[in-house]
């Protein structure tokens, strides 16, 4: 049986059009980071390791469910709805749209580097 190749996940993953990464690994003090592939073709030298490049990860929220219910109750007030009561938001809800609001806030930043 053929042994499969060292990056054939790597590989997969880039032809499907999955972002794959490299790095130099015999001079890791000058290249030391992982650089997104551009290229038209997977090439391979000796000295070069490949991944699938990582989701990317967004911070969390530091609050509690009670708190974010707080705050969404206080915002509510605050804007003369009095459609609503204060517990009409879940803490997963809350968390969620926490959440949300980080990622967009750092996907924003980056767009303006």
């Amino acid at each position: 049986m053929n042994k499969p190749h060292k990056y054939q996940k790597e590989i997969i993953a880039w032809v499907n059009g999955e972002k794959v990464q490299y790095r130099r690994i015999l001079a890791p003090t000058y290249f030391p980071q992982w650089e997104d592939m551009d290229e038209t073709r997977f090439y391979f030298e000796p000295d070069l390791e490949f991944r699938i490049k990582p989701p990317r990860e967004y911070p969390k929220t530091s609050l509690t469910g009670q708190e974010l219910i707080n705050m969404f109750s206080t915002a509510i007030a605050l804007s003369g709805d009095k459609s609503r009561g204060p517990n009409v938001f879940s803490d997963i809800a809350c968390f969620n749209f926490a959440n949300e609001v980080i990622r967009r806030f750092v996907d924003d930043q980056e767009g303006k580097e």
